[in-house]
């Protein structure tokens, strides 16, 4: 274990493994809120130097590519993806498609029809936001399309599905028509 205990996309705490596979050093990353990565020791203070949204742009990428490794040679290796590329897949992902997961996101935490789950910040990731105005304006876009009940608290925002959102989970998950959030 490194004496590094902190994500280094979202600050928070994290198990942080460094390891060498293939004699460079590796931090093997599991993070609750950003999912596990691993990023090469010389690139990681590539990671510092970006800024706050960029990283939460890296970990919308690592919640939707678990196992990631960042490094400056992709190819040699599936799991490789260099900075710039996962930056410029998570920036890419079109509204719908951000909205379908985080509505499949909400499906799974409430497990039951017309729960209501709590979120905040900490769900970011998760839900393919970058910061807590993009969460709202995505929650918004959600309630306005008639699948979300969204009601805020001092901890953040009540949601759960409506009929309509329950309807559209189930049409993606069975591989319906319309705007499908990817697997």
């Amino acid at each position: 274990m490194s004496e590094q205990k902190r994500c280094f996309l979202c600050g928070k705490d994290a198990e942080v493994a460094q390891t060498t596979p293939e004699g460079a050093s590796v931090y093997e990353v599991a993070c609750k809120r950003c999912g596990r990565y691993a990023v090469a020791a010389f690139v990681q203070l590539s990671i510092d130097y970006l800024s706050p949204e960029d990283r939460a742009w890296l970990a919308i990428h690592t919640r939707n590519h678990p196992g990631t490794r960042f490094d400056t040679l992709p190819g040699r290796r599936s799991d490789v993806c260099e900075i710039n590329t996962a930056l410029s897949q998570a920036r890419g992902m079109p509204a719908v498609e951000r909205a379908g997961k985080a509505l499949v996101h909400i499906a799974g935490r409430a497990q039951r029809p017309s729960v209501t789950v709590l979120l905040s910040t900490d769900d970011e990731p998760a839900l393919c936001a970058t910061n807590g105005g993009d969460l709202q304006g995505l929650l918004a876009y959600l309630s306005e399309q008639q699948w979300l009940k969204v009601k805020s608290s001092p901890n953040g925002w009540e949601v759960s599905l409506t009929a309509l959102g329950e309807t559209q989970v189930a049409e993606w998950n069975k591989g319906g028509s319309g705007s499908k959030p990817p697997s």
